[in-house]
């Protein structure tokens, strides 16, 4: 059982990355304009972080708005075989509470064997959320394609770097910050 769950996935992965390589790679395809990826923030880990006295706000050029925040795709690379396909964004999040901020910024999607999402923080390129597609489904528009709901967790470094940042203990790994769905538009 655990090879079919474990496959299952994969296949997702590698059905995702080359809907995106496709469609982004096409004549005419642009990253830029109206392409992004947006984080809906899960209910509970809001409320615990306004707990902690923790705010969440985007840093531009990424947006809030009903669907979550929204961050710009900057760009496509990587191949499909093997599978290692990057999605680059502008913007970020930043995390504050007191004199303290976190900025996670400059985030790229990683889709391959292990999905995640890569950010800057502090100046350096982190590992900070696990991406799980399992649930995530494809959807084909008029010069368009979705690809979501992905659940996004936290991972060991990115807890213990906020931990450690506003003196707490409370993040954890796979602590879920909330579902993502990349948005492409030509």
């Amino acid at each position: 059982m655990l090879g079919k769950k474990k496959s299952s996935r994969l296949g997702l992965a590698v059905m995702v990355a080359a809907i995106v390589a496709m469609f982004a790679f096409a004549p005419g395809a642009s990253a830029g304009g109206k392409s992004n990826t947006t984080l809906k923030l899960d209910p509970g880990t809001a409320e615990a972080l306004t707990s902690l006295g923790v705010s969440v706000a985007p840093v531009a050029p990424a947006t809030a708005g009903p669907s979550g925040v929204a961050f710009p795709v900057t760009g496509f690379g990587g191949s499909l075989f093997p599978l290692a396909l990057d999605i680059k964004h502008s913007g970020g999040l930043a995390l504050s509470a007191g004199a303290t901020t976190v900025a996670l910024t400059d985030y790229t999607i990683r889709l391959g064997k292990n999905p995640r999402l890569i950010a800057t923080v502090g100046g350096a390129r982190v590992a900070i959320l696990k991406l799980d597609l399992r649930k995530a489904r494809i959807r084909f528009g008029w010069r368009s394609v979705s690809v979501g709901p992905v659940k996004a967790s936290l991972t060991a470094d990115a807890a213990g770097a906020l931990n450690g940042a506003f003196g707490v203990s409370a993040f954890t790994e796979g602590l879920v910050l909330g579902t993502a769905t990349v948005n492409l538009k030509r």
